[in-house]
């Protein structure tokens, strides 16, 4: 479920918002907010007060949007790109977690 608010400018924005059913009726957390997580008996009444509760979270400051430069960031995935490229014991290493785990997959269903 998408939930569709206005901001300042009139300009609409959307938020994805996690509908559950429960027991007890539905609860919604607004993705990226998990401050605004409600519960209701129905599932119109949870997406009404998590519009309230987005609304009211939002109200208390600003969101903004900021593009940062990958080449800025202090160590980025690309700095391990091929970091055992000329290892010779990679392959064994890679074998030897490949079993490791074989085995710890065996003994969590062994009873």
């Amino acid at each position: 479920m998408r939930e569709i608010l206005t901001d300042a400018e009139g300009e609409t924005v959307t938020y994805p918002v996690l509908l559950k059913k429960t027991q007890g009726g539905f609860t919604a957390t607004v993705i990226g907010f998990p401050n605004c997580t409600v519960e209701a008996p129905s599932r119109n009444e949870v997406i009404r007060r998590a519009r309230e509760a987005l609304v009211s979270f939002i109200s208390e400051g600003e969101l903004v949007q900021m593009k940062v430069e990958s080449s800025s960031l202090t160590r980025s995935l690309r700095d391990f790109a091929g970091m055992w490229a000329d290892d010779e014991t990679f392959d064994e290493f890679v074998e030897a977690m490949n079993t490791f785990r074989q085995e710890a997959d065996a003994d969590k269903t062994a009873p």
